[in-house]
């Protein structure tokens, strides 16, 4: 719910105008950013080369360089649109700084999920000989930022909603605080879905090839290694189980 203005009308299809061209701008600067950092990243696959300790790296933090470069436009985003709107109303502006600087935390994180599925292929080249010490996410940490990016964002949305209400007092209808709720519960239970069913496959997927290769080798077979794509503490337990396996060779 926001605040009642004298141009309501005017000002939507200001807000419209100046999105269209924003997201034009944002698409532009964001694309070939993120192709700058990937393509410096993944280099040694174009080379036909093993990539260096260094280059291991940051293949596995490419998630969160993504991350934030997408964190970065939205953040952007938010300053532009809440000084925009604050010339209008100031309490307008700062609400309307909070809802896009929120949105960008919850698509950020599907950024950068997302992201960390897609590049497996590399991810699977790159630490084929094993995992460095120190990279990635914790596991732990990517549970947490999956839920409070996609769930938790919404949930302190619904609250700031009701201290807006409570704040404004009259000038909230109920319609308009239920359709507040509604969008915002919706969205908890699509994206908070999302992002919970990526953390879920990324932490799965590894410990079933782990379970198969575990099952092989108790027949005997010790031929098999785990594919090893995933930089947290799952790769490193992938990489001791593939030194195992050498080992018993």
């Amino acid at each position: 719910p926001l605040p009642h203005t004298h141009h309501a009308y005017e000002l939507k299809i200001s807000n419209l105008i100046l999105a269209a061209s924003y997201m034009a701008i944002a698409m532009v600067v964001g694309t070939i950013r993120g192709l700058q950092i990937s393509s410096s990243t993944i280099g040694w696959i174009r080379d036909d080369r093993e990539p260096t300790e260094r280059e291991r790296r940051n293949l596995l933090k490419l998630p969160r360089h993504l991350f934030l470069l997408v964190m970065a436009l939205w953040t952007v985003a938010a300053f532009v649109f809440g000084g925009y709107n604050a010339s209008e109303k100031p309490s307008l502006g700062g609400l309307v700084f909070i809802i896009v600087l929120m949105s960008g935390l919850s698509t950020s994180a599907v950024t950068y999920l997302v992201a960390e599925r897609l590049q497996r292929p590399f991810s699977r080249l790159a630490l084929a000989q094993g995992v460095p010490d120190r990279v990635g996410m914790r596991m732990g940490l990517r549970y947490v930022l999956a839920w409070f990016l996609g769930t938790g964002i919404a949930l302190l949305g619904t609250a700031l909603a009701g201290i807006t209400a409570l704040s404004l007092g009259s000038q909230i209808s109920a319609k308009r605080l239920a359709i507040t709720m509604v969008v915002l519960g919706g969205g908890a239970f699509v994206f908070g879905g999302f992002t919970t069913w990526l953390a879920a496959r990324a932490a799965s997927d590894p410990v079933r090839a782990l379970r198969k290769s575990v099952k092989a080798a108790g027949t005997g077979d010790f031929s098999v290694d785990v594919p090893i794509y995933d930089g947290t503490e799952l790769g490193i337990l992938q990489a001791g189980f593939n030194d195992m396996l050498h080992g018993l060779r």
